[in-house]
């Protein structure tokens, strides 16, 4: 979604309706946006004149296409994904070269502002209408004009319009009427009826061309293009519907109001998808101890005993979405990161709320606490690192760099490590907060990180279905292992001989750290939105339950340590380790489940 407010262009999930996360770049509102058929690219044009193209993977502008001297108010792609061609209130049509940002060629002849642009199936022709009523075909070799057709006699000024998939019809209309027109001939295809009383605000084609979506004061009509006729109206929005559309499998409509408001909806059933009233569970954690279990539910952060599930303690001062949360290692209190861009500190004892932290500009997606619990590190998706003082709640370094999915803190407290969208792991030195340093190797986006208990190593998780080994000085890959599905949680224990993951199948793997060798791998509990290990404990959150799993004859202790010295991995040097102590699998058994519920 393009946002003008903000600036900005969201990535939402459209099943558990949460937004993934923010592009920033532009310098003015967002007016269009649209995605490519063949890749994981999205374009954006903008009030600022300019396009972004971006990669959805990294959530990064990869390039910026300058040329208009207006508004960019449409934007589209070429099926395979080679071409674009934006429309302006500057009243031209531009075509350009996806892969370079060049621009190729620009048309001329309407009299007013773009109001919508595409090109067709083969690429050969772009298709442009405008506030002057017209609708323009433009060859795309030489450039010139091949076909022009006034909509005037039907509809003074468009309101809205669009093109079906493939440009073979446009559809328009105005307060009174919404016409479809036969884009290749001129010929005036259908008048479509209205509801009464009711003005459409928008229109879209389904990408399959088999349904029209009209976005009207409350509602969201579906058209039958092979009858012509209404066969549903989505009934629920409070206000008047700007923008819709319906995904590439016609399984779900999503529409946008004018207060901000967007819905996914079944189109059978009307059913908004994101269900209101419900939430989900988003993040949980295991108290030192592991005799409680922090549950994040929306905004509130439920307090339970870990095997007979009981509530203790509801903290609801959040004001949107909890994301992340962590235990200090002394177990006196704990800290919560979330969509309102705070990070707050509650008492483990009284869980009363101690503190608020405020500095981050988007929303805080992780959250931990160094080993002598005097420091807390968040990162988010205002693509900065935070370093706080957990006594003082003070902030003490920003680190600008990358949207964080995930970070760590070196056991000695001096540097941190944090992964995010770009697929890179970056090293921070804490005193400083200056950048020591990038890990490359992943193919997509980290999803967990941790730091080795002496500090030789770091550990890395990623949606490419691999976990990978780094030398923090060296920068180099010891060993990667391939995984069947994508880690989301790990801890070492407490010798670093042995290496525990929790996956987004609901299974857990035990590796042997030095040989990278699977001890066991077990399938759990299904289907599950947030994990977490402490203690050899793993804890599985799903939409109604929890349920953890105990690891026998392994200690993975979180142990509370006085700080050394600060050390950068610049400034490390190898140290001796500790003998392992010999230690040997026992068992993996269900420990407790009980109902979110009530």
């Amino acid at each position: 979604t393009g946002g003008f407010k903000e600036n900005a262009i969201k990535l939402w999930d459209p099943v558990r309706a949460r937004l993934i996360h923010s592009l920033h770049g532009h310098a003015l509102g967002v007016l269009c946006c649209c995605v490519s058929r063949t890749s994981d690219i999205l374009l954006s044009g903008s009030v600022d004149k300019t396009l972004k193209v971006w990669t959805l993977k990294s959530a990064n502008a990869v390039c910026t296409m300058v040329g208009h001297s207006g508004s960019v108010t449409c934007c589209a792609m070429s099926l395979d994904g080679r071409l674009a061609v934006s429309g302006s209130s500057d009243k031209t049509v531009k075509l350009w070269e996806m892969s370079t940002g060049k621009l190729l060629n620009s048309f001329q002849g309407h009299t007013e502002g773009i109001l919508a642009c595409s090109i067709s199936a083969d690429g050969k022709r772009v298709f442009s209408t405008s506030y002057d009523s017209s609708v323009r075909t433009w060859e795309v070799s030489t450039g010139r004009e091949l076909l022009s057709f006034d909509m005037c006699s039907h509809i003074r000024i468009p309101d809205y319009c669009s093109f079906s998939d493939g440009s073979n019809w446009i559809i328009a209309g105005d307060a009174n009427v919404t016409c479809i027109w036969d884009v290749a001939s001129g010929e005036l295809i259908r008048m479509l009826g209205q509801v009464p009383n009711e003005k459409v605000f928008s229109i879209a084609v389904s990408p399959d061309s088999s349904t029209v979506l009209c976005g009207t004061e409350h509602h969201v009509q579906l058209w039958d293009t092979r009858s012509w006729k209404l066969v549903e109206t989505i009934r629920g929005h409070a206000d008047a519907v700007i923008c819709c559309t319906m995904a590439s499998t016609n399984k779900f409509v999503v529409s946008g109001t004018r207060d901000d408001v967007i819905k996914i909806w079944d189109p059978s059933g009307q059913i908004p998808l994101d269900k209101e009233g419900e939430s989900e569970v988003t993040c949980c954690e295991l108290t030192v101890d592991c005799q409680r279990t922090l549950v994040a539910v929306g905004e509130t952060l439920q307090v339970r005993e870990t095997v007979t599930g009981q509530l203790i303690h509801s903290c609801s001062d959040h004001t949107a979405t909890i994301l992340c949360c962590a235990v200090s290692p002394d177990g006196r209190w704990y800290v919560t990161g979330g969509e309102d861009c705070t990070l707050k500190v509650w008492s483990a004892m009284t869980n009363q709320l101690l503190m608020t932290l405020s500095g981050h500009t988007d929303h805080v997606k992780c959250c931990v606490v160094s080993v002598d619990s005097l420091t807390i590190v968040s990162g988010g998706n205002d693509n900065t690192i935070r370093i706080w003082d957990a006594d003082m709640g003070t902030l003490r370094q920003t680190c600008p760099g990358h949207a964080v999915e995930c970070c760590a803190v070196a056991p000695n407290g001096g540097w941190i490590v944090s992964g995010g969208y770009d697929n890179f792991l970056r090293l921070w030195d804490v005193p400083s907060g200056d950048f020591i340093g990038a890990l490359q190797g992943h193919q997509d986006k980290l999803t967990c990180t941790i730091i080795a208990r002496d500090g030789s190593k770091i550990i890395s998780g990623s949606s490419d279905k691999s976990i990978k080994f780094w030398d923090p000085v060296s920068a180099d890959l010891l060993s990667t292992i391939e995984c069947t599905s994508e880690p989301v949680r790990c801890q070492v224990s407490t010798d670093d001989k042995w290496l525990l993951c929790a996956f987004s199948d609901c299974s857990v793997a035990c590796y042997v750290v030095a040989t990278n060798e699977a001890i066991f791998s077990l399938k759990t509990y299904n289907p599950f939105s947030a994990a977490c290990i402490k203690n050899a404990c793993v804890v599985f959150c799903g939409p109604e339950s929890v349920e953890s799993y105990e690891v026998f004859g392994m200690t993975f202790m979180e142990a509370h340590t006085p700080r050394p010295e600060c050390e950068s991995p610049s400034a490390a040097s190898a140290k001796a380790r500790s003998p392992n102590r010999r230690m040997s699998f026992s068992t993996f058994r269900r420990h407790s489940s009980f109902a979110l519920k009530g």
